[in-house]
């Protein structure tokens, strides 16, 4: 008798899972048709109106340089940096060592002022040595640019920057605000889901800026 009770209550949450399975199953069918048939209506829209002249477009100022590395090859693990702690704002590479085990071993996105710039300067020329490193344009102006030019409009970017900045961006931006001596830099310390850093091992990919 107990037996067959517990049969019976074991086939039924069986299906009453198979039902909750199909209805969120339906669910998500009915908002996949719905972004389906959002985008071929915009895409109509888009079609009905055609440019008859470029659009223009100013953007300005935020621009720099992003270099991005793999924390593995930049960042080394020792046992003196102890007990993971956050920091508001870097000033030596053992806080930075600290504040990035904090980040870390939860998979957690940061970005930190670093104010030693000259410990930077070197963490700087200490990435870009590895082959695995690549720069490229930065700051959300100089992304915004770069898009609206792809999009077709006449864009002027208002910011200073470098020589070579300044011939990494496509010509056809036009780009006012003078010259200066240094950029911007980012540097973009990158690292994957499941890597392995001293004890600790990431939750999920993420990156820690500086």
């Amino acid at each position: 008798m107990g037996y067959n009770k517990g049969l019976k209550l074991g086939t039924a949450f069986t299906i009453l899972i198979v039902l909750v399975a199909i209805y969120y199953r339906n669910s998500e069918n009915v908002l996949q048709k719905r972004l389906q048939a959002l985008i071929h209506g915009l895409e109509k829209l888009e079609n009905k109106h055609v440019m008859t002249s470029r659009p223009k477009v100013a953007i300005g100022y935020g621009v720099c340089t992003d270099v991005y590395i793999n924390a593995k090859d930049l960042l080394n693990y020792s046992e003196k940096i102890g007990q993971p702690q956050h920091f508001d704002e870097i000033n030596t590479e053992l806080e930075l060592l600290k504040s990035f085990a904090y980040y870390f071993r939860h998979g957690a996105a940061a970005e930190r002022y670093m104010a030693n710039r000259t410990l930077f300067d070197e963490l700087v020329t200490k990435a870009r040595s590895f082959p695995s490193s690549y720069t490229t344009i930065g700051g959300n102006a100089a992304i915004m640019a770069l898009r609206f030019a792809r999009e077709g409009c006449d864009v002027t970017l208002a910011a200073k920057l470098t020589r070579s900045l300044h011939q990494m961006i496509p010509q056809v931006i036009n780009i006012v605000g003078g010259e200066v001596k240094r950029d911007d830099i980012h540097l973009v310390i990158e690292y994957k889901h499941g890597d392995i850093w001293g004890p600790y091992s990431s939750a999920r990919a993420n990156r820690y800026n500086t």
